[in-house]
This record gives structure tokens, C-alpha cells and sequence, in this order.
């Protein structure tokens, strides 16, 4: 069967789950399988941060590393009853074994709420392991007993929190230190490891909660990709994995050093961004009658669904110009987050701005 003959619904699913093991994402998955195997190696827990930017590939790493690890096992990636695929991921996954008697989830990931606070925290967590809500009148104490039973019957080795931003960007200093006090306590009461990820500011948990800065082993930054200056450049084998991957039967010319430049400058190194611009460059090539993906299907998406006029259109203009529309986006970027800063700061009712507290940097 060809590609031709595949639905589109196939085609363009199958881009989007397409994962390339580039260095970048191998380094980010040996966090977490180093958090995993250093389960029961010391009296108690540790933790491990994850750091970038949006669309990072922080999430895709989380989930390709729990389906790994479900496939050595012979278990499955699921919500707690329901089976997931790579990319459906959900707030709340684990890794599930069935056994005769009972479930064994190995590893759990919990996503952050918007608005945590210390008592939610502990809910999410115990609603991951039991796959309810625990009843509202369940004091912290109460979950807390219930937590350090169930995690240590269902055999549960890390515990990842996506999202933990949240608890920086809506939470004072004093809120920060009783909301960190959470993974603490998982870690000093059950010995679980806990993988903390999120935005760059996220470690403001650190420097707020001393604790926590003496348990943590690790801290990984996921920086985006360089913009690439030869054929060699991982950037050019990344692009390279995901052209062999394209849902066309003709090949498609997305990992030229010529193509790659003008998608870097578009997406500025970040994988999350990157996907986004395939698929959809994939859909519209589709629907367009279109036999494989190339520059100019990339500056159609660009200007038709992004609106990006044609003098700001990597796709567009000349090689020399690449490099300026390149600086012109990081100032923009630098803007808009700096913005936001002053939002949230507003927000959670914290005088000093977020970067004024020394993680989060220009």
C-alpha cells in the first residue's frame, strides 16, 4: 500500500507521533531513567529537574520514556483505565502492570494544576494511584497515610510532575516553600525519586525551599537546537530522521542545509514547533494535491495559516535576510515573556518580578 492510497487522517498522525532519537532527546530521556533506576539505592528519594522553554520536547520525552519503560515490562501506558498511545497523553498517566490480584504502576506522571496549593497537590497524586478523587473530606493526613500505602503496594518507583511552573507563576514565596513541601514529604515518607518538570522558572522551588535544594541530583536544561552552519549539524540529522518519516510516496526536502536554515529561523531550534510546522505543512500539501513537502509548501503554511507577511517569511526571502528575521523573533520572544512576568507577578501578589528572584534570567 502507498502513502497515496493511506487516509489523511493515517498520513498526518503518523508524522505527528514520529519521535527521532536525536542526542538532545536521549540526554532528556536518561534523566528520567536515571531517576528510575536510583529507586531504592538511598533511605530516601531525590529529585530531578527537566527545564525549558514551550514545545522543548519536555512532554515527548516524559511519554516516550514511560512507553519504554512499559515495553520492558511488559505493562502498558494508560490513565488509569483507559490504554494511550505515544502523543495522547493525558493530565494524569502511568505506567500499568496487571498482575493476578492487583496493579503495579511503576511510574506515574501528574500534571500541575493551574492554581496548586498543598492539599490539591496531595489530591492529584492520590487520584493518579487510585484512579478516583479521593473524598473531599480526606484531611492532608489522611491522604498522606492513604499515599504511602498505595504507592508502596503498587510498587511505584518515580513520580514525574509536568507543569510545575504553575506553583512559581501563582504562588507567593510562602505559598512556593508549602507547595514544594509536598514532593518532600513524598520523598522523605515513601522513597519514591520525582522528576520536576516545567519552564525555566520552575526552579524557584529550589531557591525558595532549602530542602528540596538539598534532595535534588540533578538539574537538565533542554536547550533548543543551534542553528545549523554545516551538513553535519544534529539540527540537519534531526530534520533528516523526520523527512524519511514523511507521509508521501515522492521524497520531501525538508533536511537541505538551505530548508533547515529558514526552519530554524521559523521555529528557533524548539521540537515542539517543529512538529507543529510539519504537520501541518503534511495537511496542506494533502489537501493541496501536493506529492511531497519542500520550501515552498513550508512558505505557503507560513503565510496562509501563520500570517506571517513575506518579508518576515523565512521561506521566502534571501539567505542574508534569514539571520535578521532570526533576531527579530528572539526580541519579540524577549518581549512577550517579559510581559507575561510582570502578569503573573501582578497575579500571585509577589512585589519582586519573577527574574527579579534570580532563576528565571532574561
Amino acid at each position: 500500500m502507498t502513502w497515496t492510497d493511506t487516509p489523511k487522517a493515517d498520513r498526518i498522525a503518523h508524522i505527528g507521533r514520529t519521535v527521532v532519537a536525536t542526542p538532545t532527546h536521549v540526554e532528556t530521556m536518561s534523566v528520567f531513567r536515571k531517576a528510575f533506576e536510583r529507586f531504592g539505592t538511598r533511605r530516601e528519594g531525590m529529585v530531578s529537574f527537566v527545564l525549558a522553554e514551550t514545545r522543548a520536547g519536555k512532554t515527548t520525552a516524559i511519554e516516550e520514556f514511560m512507553h519504554e519503560v512499559a515495553a520492558e515490562i511488559g505493562g502498558s501506558v494508560g490513565t488509569g483505565t483507559t490504554e494511550v498511545e505515544r502523543n495522547e497523553g493525558s493530565a494524569v498517566m502511568s505506567v500499568v502492570v496487571v498482575r493476578d490480584t492487583f496493579l503495579e504502576r511503576p511510574v506515574i506522571k501528574v500534571a500541575v494544576d493551574a492554581l496548586p496549593s498543598y492539599k490539591a497537590l496531595f489530591g492529584d497524586v492520590l487520584t493518579a494511584v487510585l484512579g478516583a478523587k479521593p473524598a473531599r473530606q480526606m484531611s492532608t493526613v489522611q491522604m498522606k497515610a492513604a499515599l504511602s500505602r498505595q504507592l508502596a503496594a503498587q510498587k511505584t518507583r518515580l513520580l514525574v510532575f509536568d507543569e510545575v511552573q504553575h506553583i512559581s507563576e501563582h504562588r507567593g514565596p510562602e505559598g512556593i516553600y508549602k507547595a514544594a513541601d509536598v514532593f518532600k514529604e513524598l520523598m522523605k515518607t515513601t522513597g519514591v525519586q520525582i522528576v520536576l518538570v516545567g519552564l525555566e522558572h520552575a526552579e524557584e522551588i529550589r531557591s525558595v525551599n532549602g530542602q528540596i535544594e538539598e534532595m535534588t541530583v540533578q538539574v537538565h536544561r533542554i536547550e533548543p537546537y543551534a542553528a545549523p552552519t554545516e551538513e553535519k549539524a544534529e539540527f540537519v540529522k534531526l530534520l533528516r530522521g523526520l523527512e524519511g518519516e514523511m507521509p508521501f510516496d515522492e521524497p520531501s526536502d525538508i533536511g537541505s542545509l538551505d530548508v533547515a536554515l529558514r526552519i530554524h529561523a521559523h521555529t528557533n531550534g524548539f521540537v515542539g514547533r517543529i512538529a507543529h510546522l510539519l504537520t501541518d505543512a503534511v495537511e496542506h500539501a494533502i489537501e493541496s494535491g501536493l506529492d511531497r513537502v519542500d520550501r515552498a509548501v513550508l512558505a505557503s503554511v507560513v503565510k496562509r495559516y501563520r500570517g506571517i507577511p513575506d518579508a518576515l517569511n523565512p521561506f521566502l526571502v534571501e539567505d542574508h535576510e534569514v539571520a535578521t528575521i532570526r533576531a527579530a523573533k528572539k526580541k519579540a520572544v524577549r518581549q512577550a515573556r517579559e510581559a507575561a512576568e510582570v502578569r503573573q507577578t501582578k497575579a500571585a501578589g509577589v512585589r519582586q518580578r519573577r527574574r527579579n528572584l534570580g532563576t528565571r534570567g532574561g
